[in-house]
């Protein structure tokens, strides 16, 4: 993998032996992320998911996330859909007000549904997997990244620069629990992302840290967009889980 992709191994591995963060312990209770909200502009990307393990990469399925301008009881904002190909389909559904606040959110994965709406801070919901049903109601936070799209979306609406860091939360999710994670979000550095044989983009790698887990994102610097994703694996999963866009950006995104 060329620039700073051969070296996602081991910068994960310093990330996760780092522990949490200091920083964490004083995020404050109605802290808000600082988006650029005018930066929001419908795109469409296609992502290749691949697993990296001893040597060999396996694209084992594709990725879209596409956003629109949509309505929702007659209020205008955004609609963030991500749909998943592979052993595993999944598809997500998440209607953001006009200041990308999350409003409403459906998930399908594999058998598993949920549908859920955000009153102020809070979460009401329910998960259900065949005839079994879990009802969610979880206290989130003004600066809650619902799933892994709406951080991706995030990044691009964030000031990134050589000294930035910030932080928020994540939900850290499985069949039957949602729970809220606090994450440390830093600016690591520029690189270059080769996007086929002849073009490269200019990217800046931020890392997304949680006392559990680090994943890395390659943010184009000029679009926002997502170019990468790099995050460990369990080993008898694979060394490394990895999107990679399968074209440049549109040079309309924003």
């Amino acid at each position: 993998m060329p620039g700073i992709a051969r070296g996602a191994l081991a910068v994960l591995a310093l990330l996760l032996a780092a522990g949490p963060s200091g920083a964490q312990d004083s995020i404050q209770v109605r802290h808000l992320l600082a988006l650029n909200v005018s930066r929001l502009a419908p795109f469409h990307r296609t992502y290749d998911i691949i697993v990296h393990h001893e040597g060999v990469d396996t694209v084992i399925g594709t990725r879209e996330v596409m956003l629109e301008p949509s309505e929702l009881a007659g209020a205008g904002g955004w609609l963030l859909v991500e749909r998943r190909s592979g052993s595993v389909p999944a598809a997500d559904s998440l209607f953001l007000a006009p200041d990308a606040r999350p409003v409403r959110w459906s998930s399908v994965v594999g058998a598993a549904r949920l549908a859920a709406a955000f009153i102020g801070d809070t979460l009401v919901g329910a998960t259900t997997v065949g005839s079994a049903k879990v009802n969610l109601l979880l206290a989130g936070r003004p600066d809650l990244l619902v799933s892994g799209s709406m951080v991706e979306l995030v990044l691009g609406l964030l000031p990134l620069d050589a000294d930035w860091r910030d932080s928020a939360a994540v939900l850290a999710a499985d069949v039957s629990r949602r729970v809220v994670v606090p994450v440390e979000l830093t600016m690591l550095g520029p690189d270059e992302v080769r996007m086929d044989d002849l073009t490269s983009r200019p990217a800046l790698v931020v890392s997304l840290r949680s006392e559990r887990q680090s994943v890395l994102y390659w943010v184009d610097a000029e679009s926002g967009a997502v170019l990468r994703m790099q995050q460990l694996l369990p080993p008898h999963v694979g060394s490394l889980l990895e999107y990679r866009l399968r074209r440049p950006p549109e040079p309309t995104a924003w």
